[in-house]
């Protein structure tokens, strides 16, 4: 296992050592070649559901610097991803009481 850091936090990896560069950007080695493919967003949004189970809005932005996390699942979806929805209850940045969606892959 490989802990990366980089400026929006640690990143974990497991398996093939994965690069973050400066700005967040996640890239994976490719097999035995020299050369470094850049993940698209819904790549990340997989990998994230696999590793964290969820994923919201909020984590989207934060983490990946992905601003339309529902356009991106309902990508997944026509490629047959099966990913679920719930509306959650959180607070927003004012303390007020606010809603958003959970994403998580179907059982």
């Amino acid at each position: 296992m490989v802990t990366v850091l980089y400026n929006t936090g640690v990143a974990v990896v497991v398996g093939k050592v994965n690069w973050i560069n400066a700005k967040g950007m996640i890239y994976r080695e490719l097999g035995d070649r020299n050369e470094m493919e850049k993940l698209t967003q819904s790549q990340r949004i997989i990998r994230h559901l696999q590793d964290y189970k969820t994923i919201t809005p909020k984590e989207a932005i934060e983490e990946y610097g992905i601003y339309r996390l529902a356009s991106r699942i309902s990508d997944l979806k026509k490629e047959g991803y099966e990913i679920v929805s719930k509306t959650v209850a959180g607070k927003n940045r004012y303390g007020e009481k606010t809603h958003f969606a959970e994403y998580s892959l179907a059982n």
